[in-house]
């Protein structure tokens, strides 16, 4: 997948069908992926996508926090993370691939940021790391819903060896965000610093 172009301005005149549409002060992302399908995460979630295993949940997560990093290392705060700001690239051959977009609220910050914003970019840094704590928590939902379905064999039998794992890997998972959350929680109130926080956060989610 490659970025084609990002724009923010006053106004954006974009062709589409022929015709020539108006988007004003929005921030817009345009992506290609060739040969391959994209999803929100909100509607894998709410279709119970098969595609949605126990790993690929995990790995979402991942692909979140280097997103995050990635954007704050910028001065770039997205400031509206959520399930239907996650774009899933689903390719037959290749891992999954978890992208942010929704950037309609995202802030940018000059890289010599005067003192009277600090404060500011402090705090909507933060918001970005409590909105993919409310994330995680969705996330750890999803793989609840799932070890209930199995324990209540709600699931069909060819379903559960479709999805080629037990319920012990849910419970991983679903432990590892938890333990996401927890830490977030703990360290926003220990007023760590942002940067710290997300290594640490990807510490817990790509171990063992």
């Amino acid at each position: 997948m490659g970025c084609l172009w990002y724009c923010k301005g006053n106004e954006c005149r974009i062709e589409i069908d022929g015709g020539k549409k108006l988007f004003a002060d929005k921030f817009i992302t345009c992506f290609t992926a060739d040969a391959n399908d994209i999803m929100l995460l909100s509607n894998s979630i709410r279709l119970q996508s098969d595609y949605l295993t126990s790993h690929r949940i995990l790995q979402i997560s991942m692909n979140i926090i280097q997103a995050i990093q990635s954007l704050h290392l910028n001065n770039i705060v997205h400031g509206s993370i959520n399930t239907d700001a996650v774009i899933l690239l689903i390719s037959p051959k290749e891992p999954i691939t978890a992208l942010l977009g929704k950037f309609s609220n995202t802030t940018i910050f000059k890289n010599d940021l005067h003192e009277k914003y600090r404060n500011r970019y402090r705090q909507l840094i933060k918001t970005d790391i409590s909105d993919f704590a409310l994330l995680c928590n969705e996330l750890s939902s999803y793989c609840q819903t799932q070890i209930d379905q199995i324990n209540e064999s709600q699931l069909q039998p060819d379903k559960v060896m479709q999805a080629s794992e037990g319920i012990e890997s849910w419970r991983s998972v679903n432990e590892k965000l938890r333990i996401v959350k927890d830490a977030i929680d703990d360290q926003l109130q220990e007023n760590r610093e942002p940067k710290q926080i997300l290594a640490d956060l990807w510490a817990i989610t790509s171990g063992d």
